[in-house]
């Protein structure tokens, strides 16, 4: 079955989004200002109120029905009149909010909603999420942000999420998209082809942190694009040079992991794989079910990445990955990896197993 590629294309529009915590629910000044101001909240208490009926509410915005399963924090977008912000805590009961601007509410829900749809469409099985997007500026990540949560939800239901580092990297260090951080995601940041340089602005995390930092890091600038296979009259045949940025890396490593996809598909099958004899005279059968394949692509990601001369883990993650690193990985899998592999799955979802340890010795 052939493998689908989701873009979803807020590339510029979301580069104006952010989201800012909201601290608290004391009055504002502006008690005359009566317009609306957007907010992503999580609640902690379903089924949802009958906030038709509350008159302080402009309109509901979106429901994010996936997040059910997760911690059973469902996700509510609201327009809420902005003298009326001091009575949040007594209408909802919710675990954290954020604010969004007017200039940027189409596009942060268009992405929930985009994802909502995915999740919840039985009829196609997506295998990846192209996320090339980024907010307005850098902040610290929540893992209760609405963003956060839709894209676990994803996770959790085996879409692999390639998300952009972000283009912040002039800035210094400590300036990575929040959203590429999140541990189900694949934060990618940018290089140049060979991947032996990283581009000046492809954003750094913070020195020696375990969270902050980019998964790996893929080519992303000066990109050579063949006009001819757009499949456009108007256009020459003839080849240009994108100058890109990590929202080009994105999709670049993510169309570089299909096979990855395959691969996993194929390791039942597999005879030299499929059963290990690597803890002493005791076989293990592997099984690592589709809904687990995010986190295990993550990990291989890691495993195979080229280490940068001169980067640390804060810039550059594990490192490179383009070319033919992912081919010869692949080729060269064993056995050990393997159970290397299983055992991090295990970890991670110790009630679901994945290592099954055969009833016969292996003589």
């Amino acid at each position: 079955m052939k493998k689908l590629l989701l873009l979803i294309a807020f590339i510029f529009s979301i580069n104006t989004a952010y989201a800012q915590k909201i601290t608290d629910a004391q009055p504002t000044t502006e008690e005359t200002d009566t317009s609306t101001i957007l907010l992503m909240l999580t609640l902690d208490s379903p089924p949802l109120k009958e906030w038709a009926d509350e008159p302080l509410m402009e309109s509901v915005f979106t429901y994010f029905k996936g997040v059910h399963s997760y911690n059973s924090l469902p996700i509510v977008g609201i327009a809420l009149q902005k003298n009326h912000r001091n009575l949040l805590d007594t209408i909802f009961n919710y675990s954290y909010a954020y604010e969004v601007p007017e200039s940027s509410r189409s596009a942060y829900l268009g992405i929930i909603s985009s994802i909502n749809q995915v999740i919840s469409n039985d009829s196609v099985s997506y295998d990846f999420l192209n996320l090339s997007l980024q907010p307005a500026f850098p902040y610290e990540f929540n893992e209760l942000e609405a963003m956060n949560i839709a894209t676990k939800v994803a996770a959790l239901k085996g879409i692999v999420i390639g998300m952009a580092a972000g283009n912040w990297g002039g800035f210094g260090d400590n300036t990575l998209s929040p959203w590429s951080v999140a541990p189900w995601v694949i934060g990618v940041g940018a290089t140049n082809t060979a991947g032996d340089t990283l581009w000046d602005r492809s954003s750094r995390g913070i020195k020696g942190s375990n969270l902050y930092h980019p998964t790996v890091v893929a080519p992303g600038i000066n990109q050579p694009l063949n006009l001819s296979t757009l499949e456009r009259d108007d256009l020459p045949d003839s080849t240009i040079i994108v100058p890109g940025g990590t929202s080009l890396a994105v999709p670049h490593l993510l169309g570089s992991t299909a096979q990855m996809i395959d691969f996993l598909d194929t390791l039942t099958n597999n005879e030299k794989l499929k059963k290990c004899a690597c803890f002493g005279k005791k076989t293990y059968s592997i099984d690592i079910p589709k809904q687990k394949y995010p986190f295990a692509i993550r990990l291989l990601l890691e495993d195979m990445a080229r280490p940068m001369e001169g980067y640390e883990k804060h810039e550059v993650g594990a490192g490179f990955v383009g070319g033919d690193i992912i081919d010869e990985y692949l080729e060269n899998f064993t056995c050990q990896k393997l159970l290397f592999l299983a055992t991090y799955i295990q970890a991670l979802f110790p009630a679901d197993p994945v290592l099954l340890p055969d009833s016969a010795p292996n003589d």
